[in-house]
């Protein structure tokens, strides 16, 4: 057809549709949008001309698509005549969205032909489609989750006869109320429910859109068309009434709760076997762990549900069990000569049943204390999961042989492993948790148990949180001093070493040569954790037990410190006497003092050991050579003589409690050279205790722990010389000690040994036990400890002796200060390996080690055979 002709024809239709007018009976155009808007608003729906504008938006993008023009359109509007350019279907379609404005409409003006049906289209199919999109976008916008099936439910409901008195409509929400009145509302007037309903939704709004098929003015062509746009856009709609007409499938409750159980995580508390072999004595430690297994997740301990729940029985030290090993082995005077440490390979398995039988006892003990605790339920699974051990060893053995601290250890390990009995109960270990540990090691571990327990990491995480977000500088001055306060430093003092640990806040506050450890960086804690520094440190010879050998040897060696072959010793109550020697002291009931002469039972020893020229550190390293003489042990001597008090005959206390600090803090804190093998402690950066506080300082508080030192302060509360809150003053503790010191020891009617107390105007009678005899020696110890930490004008914020950790809020004890809570809190803490250890591996890796112990004396196979 030529352009012209098209041209003229598309005129004539919109000369037509010109002629095509609103019925009379409609309100104005703004009276009908006014309304509409208002009903829209009164039953939370969007407002009509909103509506409006999107679908005008898309539809006359449909038509520039097509090409379509637009079309005039003679609109009523209060009698007035307007015109626009608009597509005839956007002009009028604001009456279908106002139910009070209702008329009938039509575009029966356009005459048949290929435009009427393009115009039919869009109109009847298009807009329709388009209306219920954005009809369905209001609805969901009006109703929080409505459900689909609503209008099902309210034709379904009973009647409102069969409903309570007062379920009326203030007992509904306001949609259904305005529902319910509406329909009350059109069977009373009898009118079209059409023009009372609320805002058009789905197909009523297509129905709106639809022409009237009765209408004198449509053809039966668009009579036909409109019909079939009706019917396809009420197809929808009669398939939701089908899903909501069809019965709901419902599954049984105890298939919901098996389902659901099935998802769920569990927690269960698990023990945890930890083994200390420390120098005067090996025993286990159990402790209660929660556990977490979550499906797809996998299981993981809860680090703040680590529970100590008791201590085991003390076993022979590990230091006496190889000391043993060696005189059967190596010879009585195998620390008097040089000797082939490699010819005794051939005595290992003499080792392994060594090993094997203290295992026994302590795994034996362990299972009494399982059985103890735990409950039935916590039994089973533990007969289940196994029971992880961690075996480590401290000061003890850190200074023998290497092949034999490596060898025990494997001996340790395959005993644990293999260990079974009637009680089903499996305990496991690697090498990773069954070895000795450096004392730096001893000092972290014990240090973040210390502060996991009380809770302090969880504090410092906060503060660090609250200084990021302060506002001012005085506000975060008062954060920062309560960051370096919120952490326990601790002062671990053990049988044959020391360790000192706290934390560094300021970068450049400790010299260049001081090592400091990150607990993030080497893996103590998880990144969950605050980042810290910490300054640990461990000096052999600074345990008690060691202490008093290595000071009773220098001291009593030291000419003038003899008088005929006497040793005045400022450290033994004032009339105490006994022989001249380092080896263990035992007080009888009738007042008889006796000292150990055997090699095992001389305090001195470990020194000893250590300082003889047979030995490589001693014998290439002037240094040590020198720290030894300084001890007054010659690495040259025999065994007998470096363990001997030479031209000693005796000791006579003389409870001079000041001259006794003094020489405790020039022969152990502050020696002119390192006391014997603290390499170590050289490593980190200072060769003697008192080293650390000329270098540094901290203000954080601080646990002095260890029974040694613990006992005598409670002694000094106990008879009244020293307060229940003592705080660390070194003042007050001098004070204390000196009257304490200075009471004469005096035989009672009884026979037994007694110290005469003075306290006020009263005289106390304390009986003297091996346990309380060298009291004073240890007080002169925690009294130099005193004096160092508070040396500098920056010092701990508090000080005191403890052997028990307690929870702050409850006063309850949730563990005792020292490593084992440590060790197990790092090894859960990464969570990868620790899944891997204890539950991938665990029990069910070391099933042929079992089997293997069980069928040892069998004539099968010593593993299982295939099938």
């Amino acid at each position: 057809m030529p352009k012209t002709q098209g041209r003229r024809k598309f005129l004539a239709h919109s000369e037509a549709m010109q002629a095509c007018t609103i019925d009379q009976s409609c309100l104005t155009v703004r009276d009908c949008n006014a309304a509409s808007q208002a009903r829209a608003v009164s039953s939370g729906g969007r407002r009509p001309d909103e509506v409006l504008r999107s679908i005008r938006k898309t539809v006359t993008s449909i038509f520039t698509i097509v090409g379509l023009p637009a079309v005039g359109v003679g609109l009523t509007d209060g009698g007035a005549q307007t015109a626009g350019k608009v597509p005839y279907i956007l002009t009028e379609l604001p009456k279908a969205l106002s139910p009070s404005c209702a008329s009938p409409y039509r575009v029966a003006c356009l005459k048949p032909g290929i435009l009427q049906l393009v115009y039919l289209f869009i109109c009847c199919f298009l807009v329709p489609i388009s209306l219920s999109l954005f009809s369905s976008l209001t609805t969901a916008q009006t109703a929080d989750n409505a459900d689909p099936c609503e209008e099902k439910r309210a034709q379904d409901a009973p009647p409102k006869s069969q409903l309570s008195p007062d379920a009326g409509l203030l007992n509904k929400s306001p949609r259904h109320a305005t529902a319910e009145a509406n329909e009350e509302q059109t069977n009373a007037e009898g009118i079209s429910s059409s023009a009372q309903n609320p805002p058009l939704q789905g197909s009523q709004a297509l129905n709106a859109l639809t022409l009237n098929p009765q209408d004198p003015h449509a053809s039966a062509d668009t009579r036909n068309v409109l019909a079939l746009a009706s019917a396809l856009s009420s197809h929808h709609h009669s398939r939701s009434m089908q899903v909501c007409n069809s019965p709901k499938s419902e599954e049984p409750s105890e298939l919901t709760e098996l389902m659901t159980a099935g998802r769920q995580c569990r927690n269960s508390r698990n023990p945890v076997l930890v083994i200390d072999g420390g120098s005067t004595g090996t025993r286990g430690t159990l402790v209660r762990v929660e556990a977490e297994s979550c499906p797809r997740l996998g299981r993981k301990v809860l680090p703040d549900s680590i529970t100590f729940l008791e201590e085991g029985t003390k076993f022979i030290g590990l230091r006496q069990l190889m000391e043993k090993w060696l005189d059967e082995n190596a010879g009585p005077d195998w620390a008097s000569k040089p000797y082939d440490a490699k010819a005794l390979l051939s005595k290992y398995p003499s080792m392994l049943e060594a090993g094997k039988t203290l295992v026994h006892q302590i795994l034996n003990n362990a299972v009494d204390l399982i059985h103890k605790h735990l409950t039935p339920y916590e039994q089973e699974e533990a007969k289940t999961v196994g029971v992880p051990v961690l075996f480590f060893s401290t000061a003890g053995v850190r200074d023998t042989h290497d092949w034999y601290r490596r060898g025990l250890f494997a001996a340790f390990m395959e005993a644990i492993n293999s260990f079974s009995g009637e009680h089903e109960i499996v305990f496991f270990t690697n090498e990773d948790w069954t070895r000795p540990i450096p004392g730096l090691e001893e000092g972290m571990l014990a240090f973040i148990a210390t502060n996991q327990l009380l809770g302090n990491f969880s504090i410092a995480k906060d503060l660090k949180q609250a200084m990021e977000k302060a506002k001012t500088v005085d506000e975060r001055k008062v954060l920062e001093r309560d960051m370096r306060q919120s952490l326990t430093s601790i002062i671990e003092v053990g049988g044959a070493s020391a360790q000192v640990v706290f934390p560094v806040y300021a970068v450049g506050s400790s010299p260049s040569f001081v090592n400091t450890t990150n607990l993030t960086g080497a893996g103590y804690l998880s990144d969950d954790y605050p980042s810290l520094d910490i300054m640990s440190t461990s000096y052999m010879q600074l345990g008690a037990t060691s202490a008093t050998g290595v000071f009773y040897k220098s001291f009593c060696s030291n000419p003038a410190n003899l008088n005929e072959n006497v040793c005045l010793n400022p450290c033994l109550p004032k009339g105490y006497i006994q022989d001249c020697s380092t080896g263990d002291v035992t007080i009888s009931s009738t007042g008889e003092v006796s000292v150990a002469k055997g090699v095992q039972n001389q305090r001195v020893k470990p020194a000893a050991y250590y300082c003889t020229s047979s030995n490589d550190e001693i014998a290439k390293k002037a240094l040590n050579r020198l720290s030894c003489l300084a001890a007054g042990i010659d690495p040259e001597q025999p065994l007998e003589e470096r363990l001997s008090i030479q031209n000693c005959m005796r000791m006579e206390g003389t409870g001079d409690f000041e001259a006794c600090a003094a020489a405790v803090n020039s022969i152990l804190l502050d020696p002119p050279l390192p006391l014997p093998a603290n390499q170590e402690a050289s490593y980190t950066g200072f060769d003697t205790l008192a080293q650390i506080f000329d270098f540094m300082s901290t203000e954080s508080p601080v646990v002095v722990t260890g029974r040694a030192l613990v006992f005598p302060v409670r002694d000094l509360q106990a008879v009244g010389l020293l307060g229940k809150n003592f705080k660390g003053n070194p003042c007050e503790l001098s004070k204390a000690a000196v009257q304490y010191c200075a009471a004469p020891v005096v035989k009672a009617s009884s026979g037994s040994l007694v110290r005469q107390v003075t306290v006020g105007d009263s005289i106390q009678e304390v009986d003297v036990t091996s346990l309380n005899v060298e009291n004073c020696f240890k007080l002169g110890l925690s009294h130099g400890l005193l004096t160092l930490l508070n040396k500098n004008k920056v010092h701990p914020s508090k000080i005191t002796f403890a052997l028990d950790i307690e929870d702050p809020k409850t006063g309850q004890k949730v563990g005792e200060y020292g490593w084992p809570p440590g060790a197990i809190l790092r090894e859960v803490l990464n969570v990868r390996t620790w899944a891997t250890y204890a539950y991938e591996l665990g029990k069910n890796h070391t099933v042929r080690d079992r089997w293997n112990a069980l069928h040892a004396n069998n004539d099968q196979a010593t593993e299982p055979t295939k099938s």
